[in-house]
C-alpha cells in the first residue's frame, strides 16, 4: 500500500501550526503573569510610597512650643525638676525645650526674650530675679507668649503664679522642723542655750520672705539662741563652706536651718567629713529630692544630721498643680486662668518619709 503523501503534509503541517500556538498561548501566558506580578509590586511600593508620603507629612506638622526658664540646675532636685517639666509636657503633644540661667538674671532676660523671638505659646518662669523679669514679662503676654510664674512671683509680669504655698509659711515649716527637734533632743535644756543659726537667703523679695519666716518661728522657743547670717549663695557648696567656717568660730551650734534642702546638704557634708559629734546636731531645709530623703533616712543611725525637710509637694503633685493653669493657656481659654494656684507643704521626717522607688 503506497503512503498517501498529501495526507501526511497536511497532518505534519497541521501539528507545526498546533504546536506553534501552544508555544505562543505559553509565551502570552507568561508574558501576562510577569506583567501582572510587576503591577502588583508596583501598586505596593505605590501604597508604601504614599504612606511613607504620609507619615512625613504627619510627622512634619509643627508643635506648639512650651518654653522653661529654669533658674538653676545645679542640684539633683532642680535638674530633676527640669526633666520632669520637659517630660510632661512632651507627653501632652508639646515641644518643650528647657534654659538654665545658672542663677544669672541677664542670662534669664535673654532666655525669655529668644523663647518669644521662637513663638512659643507659653514660657514657665523660675525666676532668679523676679524684680527684673516684669518688663520682659509684659512684653512676652503682648507679643502672644503666656507667662507663667512658677515658685516665685513676678509682679506685673505674669499671666498666672503658681507656687506651693507662701514663702512665710514655707519658712516657718523648716523652722517647726528644727523647734520640734529641740524639744525632743534637748528636754531639759534652758531657755537660750541652745545655740542655733539660721542659713538665709535674701537675694529675691521671696527668698527674704521665707527667711523671716523662719526667724519668726523659731524665736517662739525659747530655748534657742538664734544667730542669723547668709552664705555666698543659696547652694550646697556656699553652704558647705559657711558650715566650716561657723564651726571654727561657733563650735557649739547644734541647729542650723537652712533656706532649701540644698544648703541642708551642704551643711550634712561639712560635719560627715569633719570628725564632729552628729548625733547633738541637725539641720533642715526645703524641697524634697533623691538625695535629701536618702540623708533624712541616714539620720536614724546618725549617719546624717538632716532630720527632715519641708517638702513643697513631689514632683507628681508640683506637676498636677502646674499643669491646671497651662492647659487652660494651651487651650486658648486664658481667660478662665485664676491669677494664683498655690499647693500646700508637708513636714518629712525619718518617722513618715515617702517610699522611694
Amino acid at each position: 500500500m503506497k503512503e498517501d503523501k498529501t495526507y501526511n503534509m497536511y497532518t505534519n503541517s497541521y501539528k507545526r501550526r498546533k504546536g506553534m500556538k501552544n508555544k505562543m498561548l505559553r509565551v502570552f501566558l507568561c508574558v501576562t503573569m510577569v506583567v501582572m506580578m510587576v503591577a502588583g509590586c508596583s501598586t505596593k511600593d505605590s501604597k508604601k510610597e504614599t504612606e511613607a508620603s504620609s507619615n512625613e507629612i504627619s510627622s512634619g506638622v509643627e508643635k506648639e512650643l512650651v518654653g522653661f526658664a529654669i533658674s538653676y540646675t545645679g542640684n539633683d532636685f532642680m535638674q530633676g525638676l527640669a526633666n520632669m517639666v520637659k517630660e510632661k509636657f512632651e507627653s501632652e503633644g508639646y515641644e518643650c525645650q528647657v534654659a538654665s540661667a545658672d542663677g544669672d538674671a541677664t542670662t534669664q532676660i535673654e532666655q525669655i526674650e529668644n523663647f518669644v523671638t521662637m513663638g512659643a505659646k507659653m514660657v514657665l518662669v523660675m525666676a532668679v530675679d523676679p524684680t527684673g523679669l516684669q518688663d520682659v514679662g509684659k512684653k512676652a503676654i503682648e507679643s502672644g507668649t503666656e507667662i507663667v510664674a512658677f515658685t516665685t512671683k513676678i509682679e506685673g509680669g505674669e499671666t498666672t503664679y503658681v507656687g506651693s504655698a507662701s514663702e512665710k509659711e514655707i519658712g516657718s515649716a523648716i523652722a517647726t522642723l528644727g523647734s520640734d527637734w529641740i524639744d525632743k533632743t534637748f528636754a531639759d535644756a534652758q531657755d537660750g542655750t541652745v545655740e542655733t543659726v539660721i542659713f538665709g537667703y535674701s537675694g529675691t523679695p521671696e527668698a527674704a520672705e521665707r527667711s523671716e519666716g523662719i526667724k519668726e518661728e523659731i524665736a517662739k522657743n525659747a530655748k534657742c539662741k538664734v544667730t542669723y547670717m547668709e552664705p555666698e549663695s543659696n547652694t550646697l557648696d556656699a553652704a558647705q563652706q559657711a558650715a566650716e567656717n561657723l564651726f571654727q568660730t561657733n563650735p557649739d551650734t547644734k541647729l542650723i536651718l537652712c533656706y532649701n534642702s540644698g544648703m541642708s546638704n551642704g551643711v550634712n557634708a561639712y560635719i560627715m567629713s569633719s570628725g564632729l559629734t552628729v548625733e547633738d546636731k541637725a539641720t533642715f531645709g526645703s524641697d524634697i529630692s533623691g538625695e535629701v530623703l536618702a540623708n533624712i533616712g541616714a539620720s536614724k543611725t546618725n549617719a546624717s544630721i538632716v532630720r527632715g525637710a519641708v517638702s513643697l509637694g513631689d514632683y507628681e503633685a508640683m506637676w498636677t498643680d502646674l499643669w491646671v493653669p497651662c492647659k487652660l493657656i494651651l487651650r486658648g481659654e486664658v481667660d478662665q486662668v485664676k491669677p494664683e494656684y498655690l499647693g500646700e507643704t508637708e513636714l518629712i521626717t525619718p518617722d513618715n518619709m515617702p517610699k522611694r522607688d
